[in-house]
């Protein structure tokens, strides 16, 4: 009932949860592409700098160049820390899904002991309702043996009362 629809629940959430560590690890390898493509650009950064080096030297011919291998660089380093920002947060989400999927088993586990307790205190209800239905029916049988016992009373102290205002009457 209750527990098999919580289940069910719990199952699709496993499912979906396993969908987004699929995507997490795909990002996670991106990341990793990132990485070395950050690594590529933080080498050729170096080597436009040098390059820029060489085109100052080189006068007023090489400056529209310099300003352009400038940006590059510039670009380089933003493409760089990008990544290294990108695979902190790719770690991050896998954590904190990690730490969901080991929080919905332990919450799973207390569910199912919760249940358990739950169809315990059930059955204790339905033994406790079938007693009290054997201890209701042997109360109507001593009710029963009670109104005979005093009806019988009733009729026997009647008798006598009447034979003894009988007896009374025929001595007056």
């Amino acid at each position: 009932m209750l527990a098999d629809s919580f289940n069910k629940m719990i199952a699709n959430l496993r499912n979906i949860i396993g969908q987004i560590s699929q995507v997490a690890d795909q990002v996670a390898a991106t990341s990793q592409q990132l990485s070395a493509s950050s690594q590529e650009s933080a080498v050729a950064s170096e080597e436009v700098a040098t390059t820029i080096a060489d085109v100052a030297r080189a006068g007023d011919a090489g400056k529209g160049f310099a300003v352009v291998a400038d940006e590059v660089r510039k670009l380089a380093e933003q493409s760089s820390e990008s990544s290294k920002q990108i695979a902190m947060l790719i770690s991050d989400i896998q954590g904190q899904v990690k730490h969901a999927v080991n929080a919905m088993d332990q919450n799973n586990n207390e569910v199912e002991v919760g249940v358990q307790i739950v169809n315990r205190a059930s059955d204790s209800f339905v033994e406790i309702l079938n007693e009290i239905d054997i201890v209701a029916k042997k109360v109507e049988k001593v009710t029963v043996v009670c109104l005979f016992f005093f009806k019988k009373f009733i009729v026997e102290n009647c008798f006598i009362i009447r034979n003894t205002i009988y007896d009374f009457g025929r001595t007056w």
